[in-house]
């Protein structure tokens, strides 16, 4: 089956390339290549406990241990065709290679009709396989999906879209916890401006999933949102409410749940470049199932963050509180309460530097002195980052990293992700 894909992918990349030669040369900007470098590494640091027996005497000694779950270096090629330069005709196949395994990566769009109504199909494919050694569970795939949708607007302000989606997704080794599966459903959104060019939007979504292999993780789910982002008063709000249904085929109601979700941010100028910004996110899990393992909880989220916005650069700070809150007759091991100072920079400057940076420091306590977690003071950095160097190239990183110290020192631990690729695009 692996030999019948690449040559598909084959035969398509060759159709490219013919498509993209029989193209006006008087517009060379249909045809773009890429081509680059990347590097990804994933790495976790923890401590273990160690105890001699023999001697009930000896201390408790620590010792550290590492964990490389990524540590790839790769190649990637692209080839891009399209003919207007936004989208709506666009054929993209794309080839990234490491030491061990190879990717290939189909992406297509077609969009026909006008300003007021119009369709647009998207389709794509992935294929991961590993070459060199023994591949594991979940490590080589095929995923195909694609989406079919008619958008169609109603005066200068309605705008209304419907679609229909379908996700395949097989794996070439599978265990108790890698399945194979298939999902289909439909989406309807709207979006309406005011005439202060606020905007209303919503959602509704039908979802169902089929895994033949374990039907008691097939389900059926119903998502539904809506928010508001425009001004109020000298303010601006962004805000959303929603609502998710998710009922699997399992027994006893297992797993099933309702979602309620809430979260907003109001950005109230002070003065020309200052601002303050509180914010609050809410989730509530309601489960239906009385099993243990499924517990009804609350997530809950604030913070007021202050900031300056000067030319390009935004920045901020302030603090954070995290509450964690399970509904049960007895106390949870699981009820937290997190404090943090958050500091974040953004900074865009006309498509040669693009810079999201965030920065945590904090302390998580939970309430009712759980056995088998401990108290712990965080560090945790974010960064996305891209970099035009020169027309053409260009540098992007993307950097996550956590740092924990546990009141039990055995609890420490570190988390270390990076993915960045240097590209040159023609």
């Amino acid at each position: 089956m692996r030999s019948t894909l690449v040559g598909i992918c084959g035969i398509l990349f060759a159709t490219g390339i013919v498509v993209a030669g029989t193209t006006d040369t008087k517009n060379p900007g249909d045809l773009h290549f890429k081509a680059g470098i990347g590097y990804d590494f994933v790495s976790q640091e923890y401590f273990y406990d160690s105890l001699a027996y023999e001697d009930t005497e000896a201390p408790l000694t620590s010792s550290l241990l590492k964990k490389e779950y990524l540590d790839d270096k790769k190649g990637l090629i692209y080839i891009r065709f399209d003919d207007d330069n936004l989208g709506r005709r666009m054929f993209e196949f794309g080839w990234e290679q490491t030491a061990d395994l190879f990717r290939i990566i189909g992406d297509t769009r077609l969009t026909v009709g006008g300003r007021r109504t119009s369709v647009t199909a998207d389709a794509r494919m992935e294929i991961k396989e590993q070459y060199k050694g023994e591949a594991g569970a979940g490590e080589e795939l095929e995923v195909y999906n694609g989406r079919l949708s008619l958008q169609r607007r109603f005066g200068n302000r309605l705008t209304g879209k419907i679609s229909a989606f379908a996700e395949k997704v097989s794996f070439d080794v599978l265990d108790d916890f890698v399945y194979n599966y298939t999902r289909a459903g439909g989406q309807c959104d709207f979006s309406l401006f005011t005439k202060g060019f606020n905007s209303i939007f919503g959602s509704l979504t039908i979802e169902r999933r089929n895994v033949p292999d374990s039907a008691n993780l097939d389900y059926v789910m119903i998502r539904s949102s809506t928010g508001y982002m425009g001004g109020l008063g000298n303010a601006r709000l962004s805000s959303d409410i929603g609502v998710e249904t998710k009922n699997y085929k399992a027994g006893q109601d297992q797993d099933d749940y309702v979602l309620l979700s809430l979260s907003a941010n109001l950005r109230v100028p002070v003065g020309p470049v200052y601002f303050i910004q509180p914010e609050i996110s809410i989730e509530y899990f309601n489960f239906r199932s009385e099993l243990f393992l499924n517990e009804d909880y609350s997530l809950t989220r604030v913070g007021l963050m202050a900031g300056r916005e000067l030319d390009f650069l935004t920045l901020s700070v302030g603090p954070e509180a995290e509450i964690l809150g399970v509904k049960n007759d007895l106390p949870s091991d699981d009820d937290y309460m997190e404090y943090l100072l958050s500091t974040a920079l953004d900074y865009y400057s006309f498509g040669q530097v693009f810079v999201m940076f965030e920065n945590q420091l904090g302390l998580r306590t939970y309430r009712n002195n759980p056995e088998y977690y401990s108290d712990f003071s965080f560090n945790r950095v974010s960064l996305i980052g891209n970099l035009k160097i020169v027309d053409g190239l260009s540098l992007n990183v993307l950097l996550s990293a956590d740092w924990e110290w546990h009141s039990v020192d055995s609890d420490d631990s570190r988390l270390y992700l990076i993915s960045s690729g240097l590209t040159v695009s023609l």
